[in-house]
């Protein structure tokens, strides 16, 4: 296990470059699950679209502590259900 003062003595440069592909898969991985999965299968399953999504989210984070796991199930419910939700069209 590396020391703080490991970790302290990494260049910036090497810092910035793996928050930079970090953020960049976290980004990918939203967009696919949030974005192309829920939106393309809620065409043709509607709601019903959202608990295997959400199971499927939690699937990746497997090994990780089991409160992040949970928290990804359902925080994956919440988000999915506020994606899928029609927005009401305001009358002119």
């Amino acid at each position: 296990m590396k020391q703080l003062g490991d970790i302290q003595s990494i260049p910036v440069w090497k810092k910035i470059v793996y928050e930079l592909s970090y953020g960049s898969d976290f980004f990918t991985i939203e967009l696919f699950f949030r974005g192309f999965l829920v939106l393309a299968f809620a065409k043709w399953a509607g709601k019903d679209a959202i608990l295997p999504m959400a199971c499927f989210y939690c699937t990746i984070h497997f090994g990780k502590p089991m409160a992040e796991c949970i928290s990804s199930f359902f925080g994956g419910l919440i988000l999915e259900l506020w994606l899928i939700t029609p927005v009401p069209s305001s009358a002119d």
